[in-house]
């Protein structure tokens, strides 16, 4: 820890769940969905770190032929990114499927944007473009009853 009091831990989320189930504030998971082997199952542990009231941000890649083509063959192929046999396709989930997922666990999700990439400006921005990547804000219920309106930049 530091002069904050934070703790840093290389775990994976389910080796915290018996000891800090319900005790985060916030959730960050940034483009790691799409590389567990089963997405539902770490959506769940996500839903069970979190506190009644608590948020959760996930970026992912979309489950689309332009994910497949920007994501792996020109960020591992041509632009070489990342390694090659970093992404599995099968792997990548649509947006709809991780709003099923964590409605599932009583998670209601409140904002769905795209991230786009300008290759001109070598910088990623917000957008409404959910076809390649995409970040989620999503909070857990107070109680299982409360819902919130889901905001989708489409």
């Amino acid at each position: 820890g530091g002069r904050l009091g934070v703790e840093y831990l290389c775990c994976g989320a389910e080796d915290l769940v018996a000891e800090k189930a319900g005790f985060f504030d916030f959730l960050v998971s940034l483009e790691v969905v799409e590389h567990v082997n089963d997405p539902k199952e770490y959506l769940r542990t996500c839903a069970r770190l979190v506190r009644p009231g608590g948020m959760l941000f996930f970026s992912t890649l979309n489950r689309t032929p332009q994910s497949f083509l920007k994501g792996i063959v020109a960020a591992e192929y041509i632009l070489r990114w990342v390694p090659q046999g970093t992404h599995d396709w099968t792997k990548f989930i649509r947006p709809e499927e991780m709003v099923h997922a964590l409605e599932e666990e009583g998670i209601e999700t409140l904002d769905v944007s795209g991230i786009s990439y300008d290759l001109l400006c070598d910088r990623f921005n917000l957008s409404q473009e959910l076809d390649m990547n995409y970040i989620m804000m999503a909070q857990k219920a107070e109680t299982r009853s409360e819902t919130q309106p889901v905001q989708r930049h489409e």
